[in-house]
C-alpha cells in the first residue's frame, strides 16, 4: 500500500509546504500537508517536537502507512522503498549523533506504540526536539519492528556539523531548508538523471 504523505507546516514555511504538495501530486501520493498555528511556542526545538504527536494523531485516524516529510522537502525522484516495504519503520540517522533524523519518516500502523512513546516523550520533554525523542522511544521499543535505516538520499542534511560528508550522488527526497550546498548540487543531478 501506498503511504500518506503527512506534514504540517507554520507560516513561514507556507511556500516551501506548495511544493511539496505539487511533488507528492507529480508522484502519485495523497497527502495531508495542514498548516499548524505554533506561535506560542517560541522555540524551535519544541515546535519540531509537534511531530510526535501529530503524527500519533495522523496514524489513528488514518490507520494506513504514513510518510513524514518536512514541509520544505520535495520529491525529486519516486522513493521506491516505500512501495509495500518489507519493514515498519525507516528514516535515516545521523552518522556522528547516532540520532534519528526525522525530516523522511515512514511509519505502519504495526509501529503504532512507538509513536505512543514517541509522543509522550515530545509532550513530556519538548526541548528535546522530535529527533531525540524518537531515537529514545525506538531504543525501549525497538525490538517489536522491523527497521530499516534509510539510504541518505532520501534525507540528507549535510549542513550539520556531524555530517561533514555529501549526500549519496542520487537525492530521492530533498529537504530544502536543512539541505545546505550540497542540496542545490545533488538535486541537479537527480533532476536531470
Amino acid at each position: 500500500m501506498t503511504p500518506l504523505v503527512v506534514s504540517f507546516y507554520t507560516d513561514e514555511y507556507a511556500e516551501f509546504a506548495s511544493t511539496l504538495i505539487a511533488s507528492c501530486e507529480r508522484f502519485g501520493y495523497d497527502c495531508e500537508v495542514l498548516a499548524a498555528d505554533l506561535r506560542e511556542l517560541r522555540d524551535w526545538r519544541s515546535r519540531v517536537a509537534q511531530k510526535g504527536p501529530w503524527l500519533l494523531a495522523a496514524m489513528q485516524r488514518h490507520d494506513r502507512p504514513l510518510l513524514w516529510l518536512d514541509a520544505d522537502s520535495e520529491i525529486l525522484l519516486r522513493p521506491d522503498l516505500f512501495d509495500d516495504p518489507p519493514f515498519d519503520f525507516a528514516c535515516c540517522r545521523a552518522p556522528c549523533s547516532g540520532f534519528f533524523r526525522s525530516g523522511t519518516l515512514y511509519v505502519r500502523p504495526a509501529a503504532l506504540p512507538l509513536l505512543e512513546r514517541c509522543a509522550f516523550r515530545c509532550e513530556d520533554r519538548p526541548q528535546d526536539g522530535h529527533e531525540r525523542n524518537l531515537t529514545a522511544a525506538w531504543d525501549a521499543t525497538s525490538r517489536r519492528y522491523r527497521t530499516r535505516e534509510l539510504p541518505r538520499g532520501y534525507n540528507a542534511v549535510p549542513s550539520m556539523l556531524d555530517d561533514p560528508q555529501p549526500p549519496d550522488p542520487v537525492f530521492i527526497i530533498s529537504n530544502h531548508q536543512s539541505g545546505g550546498g550540497y542540496a542545490t548540487v545533488f538535486q541537479q543531478e537527480a533532476v536531470t538523471a
